[in-house]
Parts: structure tokens; C-alpha cells; sequence
């Protein structure tokens, strides 16, 4: 009958919505706590009954949505936090792996290297260079581009070819 199937297809999409918004208040409840997480020594239990779950829906939930055990979501987390302090801190790394909760620094330096494949050593060092490189390019870019603006605003044209003469140019040091 075509009434029954239609009661049964509005049945459906409001089970449907309500499990969207479930997800919804889920998805954003797991974010603070993953903010928490940071900080604190939170474990899987404390965040279940934060949420009103069991521990095992709450692992389920993140396996599913995030691809991730519990462990790793929590791991990733903390090791975005530390990476940005390795490269932009000169805290020591014990210092960055207790700020970013873990308990000791061989829990830290095996987790970095599982993720990052190097040490957290090795990974600040080439992160720095990597900086300072950059740096150097977009100084000399920089200073190009200045010497250009400047030779184009006082009317100074390129030597022509085969002209081996260097010229002496005044430069006003008032600036």
C-alpha cells in the first residue's frame, strides 16, 4: 500500500536526520576532546563518559570516521602540536614531548619516528635549514627586485652588449 511505504520512507529519513545530527554533536564533542587531549592524560573512558558512550561505540565511532584507533587519533593530535613546537620553539624535546603529553621521551621519539620516519632531532635540523634557505631565496629575491625598481626609477638601462666599461652610478644615501 502506497501509504505504508510512504510512512515507512518518512520514518526512515527522520531516523536518518537524527542519526546526522548524533554525528554532528559527536563530531564536535570528540574535537574539544581532542583538544583536551593535548594537555591532559585523557584516556579513552574518561572522553566516553563525557560523551555518554560506551568505550566501545566511541572506538568504533573513531575507527570509522577518522580511520584511526584511539591511540593514533590521540598520537596524531599530540604530534601536530609538537611539530609545530620543534619548528618553531627552541624548547628542548623533552620539554615538547611532555608539553604534548607523553610520559617519557622514548614513547615520543618512537612515535615521531613512526610517523615522521626521523628523529625529532633530525626532523627540527632540517626543518631549520629548510627555513633558513627559504629566507636567504626570498632576501636575495627581495634584494633584486629593490636594485630593479630602483635602476628603473632613475632611468638607468642595462649596459648594451659588448660594452665593457663599467659605469659609476651616484646613489643618493639620504634615504
Amino acid at each position: 500500500d502506497l501509504r505504508t511505504a510512504w510512512k515507512m520512507l518518512t520514518e526512515a529519513e527522520e531516523r536518518e536526520q537524527k542519526l546526522r545530527e548524533e554525528g554532528r554533536r559527536l563530531e564536535g564533542e570528540i574535537g574539544t576532546a581532542a583538544a583536551e587531549l593535548r594537555e591532559l592524560k585523557t584516556k579513552a573512558g574518561e572522553i566516553a563518559d563525557k560523551l555518554y558512550l560506551s568505550n566501545a561505540y566511541l572506538s568504533k565511532y573513531i575507527k570509522r570516521n577518522f580511520g584511526l584507533s584511539f591511540l593514533k587519533l590521540v598520537n596524531n593530535i599530540r604530534m601536530e602540536h609538537a611539530v609545530g613546537e620543534l619548528i618553531y620553539s627552541d624548547k628542548s624535546i623533552i620539554k615538547i614531548a611532555m608539553d604534548n603529553g607523553f610520559s617519557n621521551l622514548a614513547g615520543f621519539n618512537k612515535t615521531f619516528r613512526e610517523i615522521y620516519h626521523q628523529t625529532p632531532a633530525e626532523y627540527r635540523e632540517e626543518m631549520q635549514a629548510k627555513t633558513e634557505r627559504e629566507e636567504q631565496e626570498t632576501n636575495s629575491e627581495e634584494i633584486l627586485t629593490r636594485v630593479e625598481q630602483y635602476l628603473t626609477s632613475n632611468h638607468v638601462d642595462a649596459p648594451k652588449e659588448g660594452d665593457s666599461t663599467v659605469s659609476i652610478l651616484e646613489c643618493d644615501t639620504d634615504q
